[in-house]
């Protein structure tokens, strides 16, 4: 069996995704990790020079699965317009083919939230139908043939002292509405082409601070303040300075929550090789000239090809703040399998923060615009993986820079 699985070039935003076929070539199972970019982010270009323009991205998108398999699981990291805006491009979706959606399970005052804060960002005083949709009701947007799962979040002192103890495994045909976090996802071999099964386990950590900004809301919009107003486009532009000023007050702004996904083998070995089929990873293996010597000696004294032997497994982890989740010890039993850690937020120092993830010699993605006004990726995440031996590629809106690798499992 082989598995390909591909960091698509989109900008500012995320878009991955992973596919196994038979070996017939044919496509047998697909998953998808996010798929969404930033719409105004500086000035892209192609490699050549020319302006990148927002439908060539939607091209991209669209041409990114031309087989009729479609997908089979959605993953949405969480519901920030950058990681869900190209749904709605994606061939599958448009041909009623994606078969299930997973992502994190909101109360309806939390979608309050969420709807008002991406309002309060708007220039216009509105959101994309899309983004409003599959914050406010998801069932309805992916349509009656897409089945919605949702992952219950967890805190760390709840999950280690309850959670961690129950052993929740489901075939994925079998997968209920509501599950909780580090549930394992069973796609059984015969199903993908494998020998083995292959898991899919999400982790929702969300921080508690809705409260402390409802508080802030209340203080700063009057004792009348209820939370659905934030629903009310009309109550958003009148008071959008105030609700500026309480997002705004929040460090990552209100998405720091995010739901990281292991997807790989279960905790016992398993014989894979892989090969980079797209993708210059010898011109793209430093982040800075200084630190190159290093990482000749310590990740590439072999052919870059050997670091995928028996570590077919990927950590997604959206824009998970590591300050609230310790991301090597909750996927624990799962590290062993792990080489290729997709790195939060596209880089960005609060974010990678001074939580724990496995990183040391693994191959370390980041997704990002070229051009992005936030000052992605940060020099300090370059130095904190080169430290620990990680293998940095780059993936941004040029088409050149799309990373893919090939495993034999």
């Amino acid at each position: 069996m082989n598995m390909i699985r591909t960091f698509h070039p989109v900008g500012q935003g995320a878009f991955y995704s992973e596919e196994f076929f038979s070996y017939e070539g044919d496509c047998v199972f697909r998953v998808v990790y996010d798929c969404g970019s930033l719409e105004y982010c500086g000035l892209q270009r192609n490699s050549d020079g020319t302006p990148l323009k927002r439908k060539d991205i939607k091209e991209r998108v669209k041409q990114a699965f031309p087989d009729g398999h479609g997908v089979d699981i959605l993953f949405v990291s969480h519901l920030d317009d950058d990681h869900v805006n190209l749904i709605p491009c994606l061939k599958p979706f448009q041909n009623h083919q994606i078969r299930r959606v997973i992502l994190p399970l909101l109360s309806a005052e939390e979608r309050y939230v969420l709807t008002g804060y991406h309002l309060s960002r708007s220039r216009k005083g509105r959101i994309s139908d899309a983004l409003n949709s599959i914050i406010n009701n998801p069932e309805e947007y992916f349509g009656k043939n897409t089945k919605v799962t949702f992952v219950r979040s967890v805190g760390e002192a709840r999950f280690y002292r309850e959670d961690n103890q129950q052993n929740r495994v489901y075939r994925l045909e079998e997968l209920p509405t509501i599950v909780l976090s580090l549930v394992e996802i069973v796609i059984s071999g015969q199903a993908a082409g494998l020998q083995k099964d292959w898991l899919f386990v999400p982790y929702n950590h969300k921080p508690e601070r809705y409260s402390d900004l409802k508080k802030e809301l209340e203080r700063a919009l009057g004792k009348g303040f209820q939370i659905k107003n934030l629903k009310d486009p009309v109550f958003v532009i009148k008071n959008l300075k105030d609700l500026r000023r309480c997002y705004k007050a929040l460090p990552e702004g209100i998405n720091r929550n995010s739901m990281a996904l292991y997807s790989g083998p279960r905790d016992g070995a398993c014989s894979s090789t892989g090969d980079v089929v797209d993708g210059d990873i010898w011109g793209r293996y430093c982040p800075c000239d200084q630190f190159a010597e290093y990482w000749l000696d310590r990740v590439l004294r072999h052919e870059p090809s050997s670091i995928f032997h028996g570590c077919p497994g990927c950590l997604y982890t959206g824009d998970i703040s590591l300050d609230d989740a310790d991301l090597t010890r909750v996927f624990g039993r799962y590290v062993r399998n792990i080489g290729m850690v997709q790195l939060p937020h596209h880089g960005s120092l609060d974010s990678f923060g001074t939580g724990d993830l496995p990183i040391n010699r693994r191959v370390c993605v980041v997704t990002y615009g070229e051009k992005n006004q936030f000052g992605h990726p940060a020099f300090a995440v370059k130095r904190a993986v080169a430290e620990k031996g990680g293998l940095w590629v780059d993936v941004t809106e040029t088409d050149e820079s799309r990373f893919k690798v090939e495993y034999t499992v």
